[in-house]
């Protein structure tokens, strides 16, 4: 009895090699280049946004907490903090409960219907008063209050003050705070900054990569 033999065909190398090639590529290579200019991205954007809302929420907060002043009194100012304070003339607030010669309960009004003429004078016990300088612009209409921008004062010093304010309507209030454009400028700066980081890095994430495999190819085609 002979033995018998089967040849078998030789495998076929070409589709082997491919296969292998497939996977010994490391599969993080694409995936990193698919997901970093989208994760890039998206951070950007969640912390402009986040930047932007705090700004909008520093704002309001610095609204609210304003020191408001009726019209028609003489009202006593104690400063503690000297510096620069401007000074809004607000259409729609709310006061509170004030005491003394020119006492009233608290309040809230909203007057759209007449333009109020209001004048401001700040005196002291002795010395002179500093100078109101006028300002005109800045206005805004949020967080329950509607003001606009009457002019600036700087106190130098701590002292009690004596705000004289006299309107031609009583729907009228004196606002004093900080200026309200600079309170959000640096958060609305840091949101365009983070969102242009954002979109610079996906941008290079995805642009370098690219350069690489041109490079690489150039380089195979020559020592071919």
């Amino acid at each position: 009895m002979s033995d018998s033999f089967v040849a078998l065909p030789a495998p076929d190398t070409t589709t082997h090699s491919a296969q292998d090639a497939m996977f010994d590529e490391p599969l993080e290579a694409p995936t990193r280049r698919v997901l970093l200019p989208i994760l890039s991205v998206v951070i950007g954007l969640v912390l402009a946004i986040g930047m932007f809302r705090a700004g909008e929420t520093k704002v309001d907060n610095a609204i609210q907490a304003m020191l408001r002043l009726p019209v028609g009194c003489d009202t006593d100012l104690i400063i503690q903090k000297p510096g620069r304070f401007y000074i809004y003339v607000e259409t729609k607030s709310a006061l509170p409960a004030f005491e003394g010669s020119c006492a009233s309960g608290a309040r809230s009004f909203d007057n759209r219907d007449v333009e109020p003429n209001i004048t401001m004078e700040i005196r002291l016990p002795e010395g002179d008063a500093p100078p109101i300088f006028a300002e005109k612009g800045e206005s805004y209409d949020r967080a329950g209050f509607r003001g606009t921008l009457l002019g600036r004062v700087r106190i130098s010093n701590a002292a009690t003050f004596t705000a004289v304010v006299r309107s031609n309507t009583p729907d009228a209030a004196i606002a004093l705070g900080p200026e309200i454009s600079d309170l959000s400028h640096g958060w609305r700066t840091g949101a365009a900054i983070a969102l242009v980081a954002g979109l610079l890095i996906a941008t290079v994430t995805r642009v370098v990569p690219r350069l690489r495999e041109d490079d690489e190819k150039i380089l195979v085609r020559g020592v071919a």
